[in-house]
């Protein structure tokens, strides 16, 4: 069954006056729909490339206002900034180089079911 999920968010949004995070979990649901998380009105999505013929790796979206205030546990090689062209593109929650093969591959996948 496919629920409700904007429905769901909604009533999440409005119970908690604002208050609670609205994480949803795709996994099942990505490899079959295009998925609008503005429409959906969640903060975050996550899902499983590898349930649409990708790679074992995951994929989280979050708003960027909700991940700029998060705490970061921070290590030496790590910056305080979100992904933007002057830290080639690395989150402050990353350690050490991307894993390209697997970003190639999700791209490559998505390509493929879009």
């Amino acid at each position: 069954s496919i629920h409700d999920v904007r429905a769901l968010c909604a009533a999440a949004g409005e119970l908690s006056g604002g208050r609670a995070l609205r994480y949803v979990d795709a996994v099942h649901f990505a490899p079959h729909a295009v998925v609008d998380v503005q429409t959906i009105g969640c903060d975050m999505l996550a899902c499983s490339p590898y349930k649409f013929f990708g790679p074992h790796s995951g994929m989280l979206f979050g708003r960027r206002d909700l991940l700029a205030s998060l705490p970061v546990d921070h290590l030496d090689c790590q910056t305080d900034q979100l992904p933007c062209e002057e830290n080639c593109h690395m989150s402050r929650w990353e350690l050490g180089t991307q894993n390209y093969e697997a970003l190639a591959g999700v791209a490559a996948a998505v390509d493929y079911i879009a």
